[in-house]
């Protein structure tokens, strides 16, 4: 064989796994959205657009890097059979029990982390309240015996109100 047939065929054994990587990177995206729900196809587009742009960057430096940028038909026929051999072979799998392992640790985490903080939350609050009872007794008899602004604005309406009245009826008797 030749260098370049060997080339060749080395060239195309890389771009068969690069394709799987890319396909599997997408499939990556993919339990992303399952287990976080998009409510909005914006975000997804976005996503897509992302992965899209990465793929193109990534897929010009191998054929820069393989073969001087140039774009040949067996490098991309190779990242299409590469995914493709993906797709049938392991992303079903992939993406079933990879978003049954991340829903799996999302639970030992809440298990873990979250409900002892939310226990020592509901503590800190319970106790907190019993020992801040006293004040908040304090606080409502203060609060019953000082008037509020709208009753203050009223008696002083109704004060100007008779004051007026008074001057009015003085100023006719005289």
């Amino acid at each position: 064989m030749t260098a370049e047939i060997v080339w060749e065929g080395s060239t195309l054994c890389r771009t068969l796994w690069w394709g799987m990587v890319f396909a599997a990177e997408y499939d990556t995206i993919r339990i992303f959205r399952r287990i976080v729900k998009h409510n909005m196809l914006v975000i997804m587009v976005l996503e897509d657009m992302a992965y899209w742009i990465y793929v193109s960057i990534k897929t010009f430096s191998i054929c820069f890097y393989v073969n001087d940028g140039v774009i040949r038909a067996f490098i991309i026929a190779g990242f299409i059979m590469g995914a493709g051999l993906y797709v049938k072979a392991l992303s079903r799998y992939y993406i079933k029990y990879g978003v049954k392992l991340i829903s799996f640790f999302i639970k030992i985490v809440s298990i873990i982390i979250i409900k002892p903080l939310k226990f020592i939350l509901s503590m800190v609050r319970m106790i907190s309240g019993k020992l801040l009872f006293p004040v908040k007794l304090c606080c409502r008899y203060i609060k019953s015996k000082i008037p509020f602004k709208s009753d203050i604005i009223k008696h002083t309406k109704k004060k100007i109100i008779n004051d007026n009245y008074d001057n009015d009826i003085s100023n006719k008797q005289s």
